[in-house]
C-alpha cells in the first residue's frame, strides 16, 4: 500500500481511495 502512501498531491490519491 505505498501507491496511496505516496504524497501525490494528496488529492488524486485520496480520490482513487477514496471511491
Amino acid at each position: 500500500m505505498n501507491k496511496w502512501e505516496e504524497p501525490t498531491e494528496a488529492q488524486p490519491c485520496k480520490a482513487l481511495t477514496g471511491l
